[in-house]
């Protein structure tokens, strides 16, 4: 399991067993299947990284996952979000459209409503469509 985690696509920005990893590791196969699992959703999502680092900073925000903001605060500025935009998701403020581009934007809309209401409008499904395909 560690030799797949370290080796793995996201070898680029961790190669230890820290956050989640260190846990995973008390039961390797479970372990090992979950991390092959994060890695499928994580880099063959379709999405760019920086579109990618965006839900995933809106999904620790709203589960006030300490690790998950710790370990992707910074890997969300390496991919280009703009640092208002990383500071309005940590406050919990309204979206600021003026530093997002229309994919950012929509990501954002996505998870907001994912997130909070569990539920994704058609509206906002059909815009994702067309924005992101």
């Amino acid at each position: 399991m560690l030799d797949h985690t370290v080796n793995s696509a996201r070898a680029v920005t961790n190669t230890t067993a820290n956050g989640p990893f260190n846990v995973l590791l008390r039961s390797p196969e479970i372990g090992d299947l979950s991390q092959q699992l994060g890695n499928q959703l994580r880099f063959n999502s379709g999405l760019s990284g920086k579109l990618r680092e965006l839900a995933t900073l809106m999904a620790g925000r709203a589960w006030s996952s300490k690790y998950e903001w710790y370990a992707h605060a910074r890997y969300a500025k390496d991919e280009g979000i703009a640092p208002a935009v990383i500071d309005a998701i940590a406050r919990h403020k309204a979206q600021p459209e003026a530093e997002m581009d229309a994919e950012e934007r929509v990501v954002w809309r996505v998870a907001d409503e994912i997130l909070y209401t569990r539920q994704l409008s058609e509206a906002t499904f059909q815009q994702a469509m067309k924005t992101l395909g």
